[in-house]
Protein backbone atom coordinates (compact mmCIF):
# COMPACT_ATOMS: atom_id res chain seq x y z
CA UNK A 1 0.00 0.00 0.00
CA UNK A 2 1.34 3.34 -0.69
CA UNK A 3 2.32 5.23 1.94
CA UNK A 4 -0.31 8.87 2.48
CA UNK A 5 1.92 12.37 2.54
CA UNK A 6 -0.64 14.82 2.67
CA UNK A 7 -4.26 15.12 3.35
CA UNK A 8 -7.04 18.06 2.80
CA UNK A 9 -10.37 18.41 4.39
CA UNK A 10 -13.24 20.20 3.23
CA UNK A 11 -11.33 23.15 2.41
CA UNK A 12 -13.31 26.61 1.94
CA UNK A 13 -10.88 29.51 0.78
CA UNK A 14 -13.66 33.02 0.74
CA UNK A 15 -12.66 36.65 -0.26
CA UNK A 16 -13.74 38.84 2.66
CA UNK A 17 -13.30 41.80 0.55
CA UNK A 18 -15.31 40.52 -2.07
CA UNK A 19 -18.91 40.14 -0.95
CA UNK A 20 -17.47 37.28 0.42
CA UNK A 21 -16.87 35.37 -2.66
CA UNK A 22 -16.43 31.53 -2.38
CA UNK A 23 -13.35 30.41 -4.40
CA UNK A 24 -12.79 27.11 -3.17
CA UNK A 25 -15.69 25.00 -1.80
CA UNK A 26 -15.31 21.88 0.11
CA UNK A 27 -11.87 20.15 -1.65
CA UNK A 28 -10.87 16.96 -0.49
CA UNK A 29 -8.27 14.89 -1.67
CA UNK A 30 -5.43 12.58 0.16
CA UNK A 31 -1.81 12.51 -1.85
CA UNK A 32 -0.07 9.23 -1.68
CA UNK A 33 3.94 8.58 -1.75
CA UNK A 34 5.32 8.28 -5.56
CA UNK A 35 2.83 9.68 -7.60
CA UNK A 36 1.75 12.81 -9.56
CA UNK A 37 -1.57 14.45 -9.44
CA UNK A 38 -2.88 16.88 -11.73
CA UNK A 39 -5.36 20.08 -10.86
CA UNK A 40 -7.37 21.08 -13.85
CA UNK A 41 -10.09 23.48 -14.58
CA UNK A 42 -10.96 26.49 -16.69
CA UNK A 43 -10.58 29.93 -15.66
CA UNK A 44 -11.66 30.80 -11.43
CA UNK A 45 -11.98 26.83 -10.87
CA UNK A 46 -10.11 27.16 -8.12
CA UNK A 47 -6.64 25.26 -8.55
CA UNK A 48 -4.15 27.77 -7.96
CA UNK A 49 -5.86 28.83 -4.63
CA UNK A 50 -5.76 25.52 -3.85
CA UNK A 51 -2.62 24.87 -4.43
CA UNK A 52 -1.88 27.79 -2.78
CA UNK A 53 -3.58 26.70 0.71
CA UNK A 54 -2.03 22.98 0.42
CA UNK A 55 1.33 24.91 0.26
CA UNK A 56 1.25 27.51 3.00
CA UNK A 57 0.85 30.63 1.08
CA UNK A 58 -2.85 31.03 1.66
CA UNK A 59 -4.53 29.86 4.66
CA UNK A 60 -8.19 28.72 4.45
CA UNK A 61 -11.08 30.01 5.77
CA UNK A 62 -12.64 27.18 6.38
CA UNK A 63 -11.22 22.88 6.55
CA UNK A 64 -7.88 21.19 7.72
CA UNK A 65 -4.75 19.98 6.22
CA UNK A 66 -2.53 17.15 7.78
CA UNK A 67 0.98 15.73 7.02
CA UNK A 68 1.20 12.01 7.37
CA UNK A 69 4.19 10.84 10.39
CA UNK A 70 4.72 7.74 9.16
CA UNK A 71 6.96 7.33 12.35
CA UNK A 72 4.33 8.12 14.59
CA UNK A 73 1.69 6.59 12.45
CA UNK A 74 -0.64 9.61 12.94
CA UNK A 75 -1.58 13.44 11.29
CA UNK A 76 0.02 16.21 11.96
CA UNK A 77 -2.28 19.39 11.53
CA UNK A 78 -0.48 21.66 9.40
CA UNK A 79 -3.25 23.76 8.36
CA UNK A 80 -1.92 27.34 9.57
CA UNK A 81 1.40 26.35 9.32
CA UNK A 82 3.40 28.84 7.33
CA UNK A 83 5.41 27.72 3.71
CA UNK A 84 8.75 27.66 5.00
CA UNK A 85 7.85 25.92 7.98
CA UNK A 86 5.94 23.14 5.99
CA UNK A 87 9.17 23.11 3.35
CA UNK A 88 11.06 22.15 6.55
CA UNK A 89 9.20 18.93 6.57
CA UNK A 90 9.37 17.85 3.33
CA UNK A 91 6.81 19.92 1.40
CA UNK A 92 7.90 22.00 -1.33
CA UNK A 93 6.38 24.99 -3.39
CA UNK A 94 8.11 25.49 -6.59
CA UNK A 95 6.38 28.26 -8.71
CA UNK A 96 6.47 29.36 -12.08
CA UNK A 97 9.36 31.92 -11.54
CA UNK A 98 12.38 30.03 -10.20
CA UNK A 99 13.89 31.34 -6.87
CA UNK A 100 17.78 29.93 -7.38
CA UNK A 101 20.35 32.53 -6.89
CA UNK A 102 21.33 33.91 -10.04
CA UNK A 103 24.32 35.45 -8.40
CA UNK A 104 25.99 32.34 -7.35
CA UNK A 105 26.90 29.41 -9.29
CA UNK A 106 25.43 26.35 -9.65
CA UNK A 107 27.08 24.30 -6.71
CA UNK A 108 27.19 27.51 -4.64
CA UNK A 109 23.44 27.64 -4.55
CA UNK A 110 22.63 24.05 -3.12
CA UNK A 111 25.80 23.81 -0.67
CA UNK A 112 24.56 27.31 0.43
CA UNK A 113 21.59 25.99 2.07
CA UNK A 114 23.67 22.86 3.46
CA UNK A 115 25.96 25.32 5.27
CA UNK A 116 22.99 26.96 7.11
CA UNK A 117 21.21 23.75 8.22
CA UNK A 118 21.65 21.94 11.49
CA UNK A 119 24.59 19.17 11.20
CA UNK A 120 22.27 16.60 12.48
CA UNK A 121 19.53 17.72 9.97
CA UNK A 122 21.81 17.80 6.65
CA UNK A 123 23.44 13.83 8.15
CA UNK A 124 19.97 13.00 8.34
CA UNK A 125 18.94 14.15 4.49
CA UNK A 126 22.42 13.02 3.17
CA UNK A 127 21.17 9.23 5.15
CA UNK A 128 17.97 9.30 3.30
CA UNK A 129 19.31 9.72 -0.08
CA UNK A 130 22.34 7.67 0.25
CA UNK A 131 24.13 6.53 3.03
CA UNK A 132 27.48 6.20 1.95
CA UNK A 133 27.73 9.91 1.53
CA UNK A 134 30.09 11.24 3.80
CA UNK A 135 30.35 15.34 2.95
CA UNK A 136 28.38 18.11 1.85
CA UNK A 137 30.04 18.06 -1.17
CA UNK A 138 29.78 14.80 -1.68
CA UNK A 139 25.98 15.49 -0.89
CA UNK A 140 26.10 18.50 -3.36
CA UNK A 141 28.25 16.65 -6.33
CA UNK A 142 25.34 13.64 -6.03
CA UNK A 143 22.40 15.65 -6.66
CA UNK A 144 24.45 17.70 -9.50
CA UNK A 145 24.83 14.50 -10.85
CA UNK A 146 21.41 13.03 -10.40
CA UNK A 147 19.51 16.09 -12.13
CA UNK A 148 22.27 16.09 -14.88
CA UNK A 149 23.72 19.46 -13.50
CA UNK A 150 27.54 18.33 -12.56
CA UNK A 151 29.15 19.90 -16.24
CA UNK A 152 27.85 22.92 -15.35
CA UNK A 153 28.41 23.19 -11.59
CA UNK A 154 31.19 26.00 -11.59
CA UNK A 155 28.54 28.36 -14.35
CA UNK A 156 26.86 31.53 -13.20
CA UNK A 157 22.86 30.54 -12.70
CA UNK A 158 22.44 33.43 -14.63
CA UNK A 159 23.44 32.06 -18.30
CA UNK A 160 21.81 28.44 -17.07
CA UNK A 161 18.68 27.88 -19.06
CA UNK A 162 15.14 27.97 -18.04
CA UNK A 163 14.99 24.43 -17.98
CA UNK A 164 18.13 23.82 -16.03
CA UNK A 165 16.92 26.57 -13.42
CA UNK A 166 13.84 24.67 -13.03
CA UNK A 167 16.23 21.36 -12.41
CA UNK A 168 18.39 23.35 -10.03
CA UNK A 169 15.49 24.11 -7.73
CA UNK A 170 13.80 20.65 -7.38
CA UNK A 171 17.49 19.17 -6.58
CA UNK A 172 17.75 22.06 -4.01
CA UNK A 173 14.79 20.66 -2.26
CA UNK A 174 16.23 17.14 -2.29
CA UNK A 175 18.61 18.73 0.32
CA UNK A 176 15.44 18.60 2.93
CA UNK A 177 13.83 15.35 1.89
CA UNK A 178 11.24 16.32 -0.12
CA UNK A 179 8.07 14.18 0.33
CA UNK A 180 5.91 16.07 -1.73
CA UNK A 181 6.60 18.97 -4.47
CA UNK A 182 4.11 21.45 -5.38
CA UNK A 183 4.24 22.85 -9.14
CA UNK A 184 2.73 26.18 -10.19
CA UNK A 185 2.99 26.59 -14.16
CA UNK A 186 5.80 24.57 -14.80
CA UNK A 187 5.55 24.34 -18.70
CA UNK A 188 4.64 27.92 -18.94
CA UNK A 189 6.24 29.72 -21.95
CA UNK A 190 7.93 26.25 -22.54
CA UNK A 191 8.42 25.23 -26.36
CA UNK A 192 8.12 21.37 -27.34
CA UNK A 193 11.77 19.75 -26.41
CA UNK A 194 11.85 21.71 -23.36
CA UNK A 195 8.29 20.22 -22.29
CA UNK A 196 9.94 16.85 -22.94
CA UNK A 197 12.87 17.37 -20.77
CA UNK A 198 10.87 18.87 -17.59
CA UNK A 199 8.41 15.40 -17.87
CA UNK A 200 11.35 13.23 -18.26
CA UNK A 201 12.68 14.98 -14.70
CA UNK A 202 9.23 14.68 -13.18
CA UNK A 203 9.19 11.03 -13.84
CA UNK A 204 12.44 10.98 -12.63
CA UNK A 205 11.31 12.58 -9.58
CA UNK A 206 8.23 10.74 -8.55
CA UNK A 207 10.67 6.93 -9.37
CA UNK A 208 12.33 8.18 -6.22
CA UNK A 209 9.13 7.88 -4.06
CA UNK A 210 8.89 11.74 -4.20
CA UNK A 211 5.05 12.97 -4.92
CA UNK A 212 3.89 15.46 -7.46
CA UNK A 213 0.66 18.03 -7.31
CA UNK A 214 0.54 19.87 -10.36
CA UNK A 215 -0.96 22.90 -11.88
CA UNK A 216 -0.79 23.88 -15.69
CA UNK A 217 -3.00 25.26 -18.63
CA UNK A 218 -1.13 22.47 -20.79
CA UNK A 219 -3.70 19.92 -19.95
CA UNK A 220 -2.42 17.18 -22.84
CA UNK A 221 1.19 17.65 -21.44
CA UNK A 222 0.00 17.47 -17.73
CA UNK A 223 -2.23 14.41 -18.26
CA UNK A 224 0.80 12.56 -19.89
CA UNK A 225 2.17 12.56 -16.51
CA UNK A 226 -0.13 12.48 -13.91
CA UNK A 227 -1.27 9.15 -11.99
CA UNK A 228 -4.85 10.99 -11.19
CA UNK A 229 -6.21 14.20 -12.30
CA UNK A 230 -8.75 16.37 -10.44
CA UNK A 231 -10.87 18.31 -12.33
CA UNK A 232 -12.30 21.69 -10.79
CA UNK A 233 -15.42 23.32 -11.85
CA UNK A 234 -16.57 26.76 -10.35
CA UNK A 235 -14.58 25.88 -6.80
CA UNK A 236 -15.62 22.15 -6.42
CA UNK A 237 -13.85 18.85 -7.10
CA UNK A 238 -16.31 17.97 -10.24
CA UNK A 239 -14.44 14.26 -10.58
CA UNK A 240 -11.06 12.95 -9.51
CA UNK A 241 -9.98 9.88 -12.31
CA UNK A 242 -6.96 8.79 -14.47
CA UNK A 243 -6.73 10.58 -17.47
CA UNK A 244 -8.55 7.82 -19.30
CA UNK A 245 -11.56 8.87 -17.68
CA UNK A 246 -11.00 12.42 -17.22
CA UNK A 247 -10.94 12.83 -20.94
CA UNK A 248 -14.50 11.28 -20.87
CA UNK A 249 -16.37 13.65 -18.98
CA UNK A 250 -18.50 15.89 -20.65
CA UNK A 251 -18.03 18.46 -18.70
CA UNK A 252 -14.88 18.58 -19.02
CA UNK A 253 -15.27 17.96 -22.72
CA UNK A 254 -17.05 21.07 -22.36
CA UNK A 255 -14.95 23.41 -20.19
CA UNK A 256 -11.81 22.20 -20.68
CA UNK A 257 -10.84 20.40 -23.87
CA UNK A 258 -13.47 21.78 -26.08
CA UNK A 259 -12.11 21.56 -29.60
CA UNK A 260 -9.40 19.50 -28.57
CA UNK A 261 -11.73 16.39 -27.41
CA UNK A 262 -11.10 14.42 -30.37
CA UNK A 263 -7.53 14.26 -30.16
CA UNK A 264 -7.52 13.74 -26.72
CA UNK A 265 -9.90 11.12 -26.79
CA UNK A 266 -7.05 9.69 -29.56
CA UNK A 267 -4.28 10.33 -27.33
CA UNK A 268 -5.85 8.96 -24.05
CA UNK A 269 -7.32 5.51 -25.56
CA UNK A 270 -6.60 3.07 -23.83
CA UNK A 271 -6.72 2.82 -19.65
CA UNK A 272 -2.82 2.57 -19.15
CA UNK A 273 -0.02 4.77 -18.75
CA UNK A 274 0.29 7.41 -21.48
CA UNK A 275 2.94 5.75 -24.06
CA UNK A 276 4.58 8.23 -26.82
CA UNK A 277 3.55 7.24 -30.32
CA UNK A 278 6.89 5.34 -31.75
CA UNK A 279 7.03 7.51 -34.94
CA UNK A 280 8.03 10.70 -32.29
CA UNK A 281 11.84 10.68 -30.28
CA UNK A 282 12.26 10.09 -26.87
CA UNK A 283 14.47 12.21 -24.71
CA UNK A 284 17.30 10.68 -24.03
CA UNK A 285 19.75 11.65 -21.41
CA UNK A 286 22.39 13.48 -23.67
CA UNK A 287 19.45 15.97 -24.60
CA UNK A 288 18.77 16.74 -20.59
CA UNK A 289 22.79 18.24 -21.18
CA UNK A 290 21.81 20.05 -23.53
CA UNK A 291 22.35 24.36 -23.89
CA UNK A 292 20.00 24.43 -27.19
CA UNK A 293 16.68 23.99 -25.04
CA UNK A 294 15.65 27.23 -23.54
CA UNK A 295 13.10 28.24 -21.28
CA UNK A 296 12.72 31.78 -20.35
Amino acid sequence: MPTPILKAENLVRRLKFWNQKVIVNGFSIQINSGEIVALLGGNGAGKSTTLDMLSGLTRPTSGKISQYQPEKDSWRDITNEPLYKRAQHGICYLSQKPSVFEGLTTRQNLLGIMEIMHDRDLRSSMNAYDSSLKTREDFCDALLHRFDLYKRRDEKVNILSGGEKHRLEIARSFIRKPKLILLDEPYAAVDVAGIELCAQMFRRVREMGVSIVIVDHRTDEVLKICDRAIFMHEGRIHTIGTPYEIVRIPLVQEKLLCAETPRMLEMFSTPGPYVEPSSQPTATPEMFKSKTVRIE
